[in-house]
């Protein structure tokens, strides 16, 4: 049996809070006691919270164009908020730690308005009820998933009998797409789908643009060391998990630890450094 690191979680990974899992959870916490108030005065006749801040085709019509964002911020019960804390949490340190907490926010925020706009598009088309809001962070959430999982493809979820990472990915793409074709529930299904559109973008975007700079700074005839460094690192962490620890961890999987040559166990050690490293971005 495969030690863990203490952060490692049942699903097969590290899992900790990170600045900008922390941040994202203070910001719902907080949005999340406000709405409440608001809901509990409601018998007050004005303009409600979620009217100003959940997104609707009607905001959108009165140029409330901060509901694109603002919406993932909202949530409609403690059920509904503890739920996508705990999706985002469970993927939260492995996205971190690879892009850095810039990028970290940046994905969550364009998985929520690139949700939202698939969600505004859909409901415009259907001439659905123009008093219908959106709220949830879940197209954020899947962006976060599904940045892992292009990370990730081969990782082996424990808790799903070692199903890899990139079939799980397909299986919530394509429960996605048969409620969009087959809606059923009040559960924006369209919004999932933007998130993990924007989640797969934006990590082959950024990989992209990573090698670039890469390329750029090693025809420099003075090269910034420390920016090469960074960038090589950057691409190099995705790297070792698919091309080293992968095969091992198959290898295990099949054998057993005592199968391992002396290489392989320092391959193991050295992912286990490199996992256990707390970085502040």
């Amino acid at each position: 049996m495969v030690s863990r690191t203490p952060y490692q979680n049942v699903w097969g990974w590290v899992t900790r809070p990170t600045p900008g899992f922390i941040w994202l959870f203070t910001a719902f916490l907080c949005v999340f006691v406000v709405q409440s108030i608001f809901q509990l005065a409601q018998a007050v006749q004005v303009t409600t919270f979620n009217e100003m801040f959940a997104l609707s085709i009607t905001g959108i019509r009165k140029a409330y164009v901060w509901q694109l964002l603002s919406y993932g911020f909202l949530h409609q019960d403690i059920m509904h908020l503890l739920l996508n804390v705990f999706l985002l949490y469970l993927v939260a340190y492995e996205v971190e730690y690879q892009i850095g907490i810039r990028h970290f926010i940046c994905l969550f925020l364009t998985g929520i308005l690139t949700g939202g706009l698939l969600w505004l598009g859909a409901e415009h088309l259907e001439a659905g009820n123009p008093a219908l809001v959106l709220m949830g962070c879940s197209g954020g959430v899947f962006a976060m998933i599904f940045g892992f999982i292009t990370m990730f493809p081969e990782r082996p979820i424990g808790l799903l009998g070692g199903l890899r990472a990139k079939y799980l990915g397909m299986i919530l793409t394509a429960i996605a797409i048969y409620f969009i074709v087959f809606p059923s529930n009040t559960v924006a299904h369209m919004a999932h789908l933007g998130g993990i559109l924007a989640g797969i973008a934006y990590l082959k975007i950024l990989t992209y643009q990573w090698r670039v700079d890469l390329a750029i700074i090693g025809s420099r005839k003075t090269p910034s060391g420390t920016s090469r460094q960074r960038i090589e690192r950057a691409i190099s962490r995705t790297e070792f998990i698919h091309q080293k620890v992968d095969p091992i961890l198959d290898k295990i999987a099949e054998k057993g630890m005592s199968s391992l040559s002396e290489e392989e166990r320092q391959i193991l050690d050295e992912a286990h450094e490199r996992l256990s490293v707390k970085r502040v971005a």
